[in-house]
């Protein structure tokens, strides 16, 4: 039973080379063509829509969560740059993931806690 995971970064200006230049350097970083889930954080400089579609795309439409932030770190770099993204590509045979979705996090968090890890 095996885990693999990889970590991608990129600083290009254009999200559709940085979040492509990100993927790909996961996905080889990882060993994987196609990942069993994707990781993406990403400085708020970039098009959010153009970023996750680069990096769907390149990821082969894997299930992928993440937000948009201040910075990113990886295991040896923090960057607080407008124009930073790093990606991270999962695949095993031991574990699952799954997206999920909770409504009502600010006022609810107990109630919308319990509906999302809950079966």
């Amino acid at each position: 039973m095996t885990t693999k995971a990889g970590v991608g970064t990129s600083h290009h200006h254009n999200p559709n080379l940085a979040g492509r230049e990100a993927a790909e350097q996961a996905l080889e970083n990882a060993g994987v063509d196609r990942p069993d889930f994707v990781f993406m954080f990403a400085s708020i400089g970039y098009d959010q829509h153009s970023l996750v579609r680069a990096v769907r795309e390149t990821t082969g439409g894997a299930p992928l969560s993440g937000c948009s932030a201040e910075g990113t770190i990886d295991g040896d770099n923090a960057d607080e740059s407008n124009f930073s993204v790093l990606v991270t590509a999962i695949s095993s045979d031991e574990l699952q993931w799954t997206n999920g979705l909770a409504k009502g996090l600010s006022t609810t968090t107990v109630i919308s806690t319990r509906r999302l890890c809950l079966p």
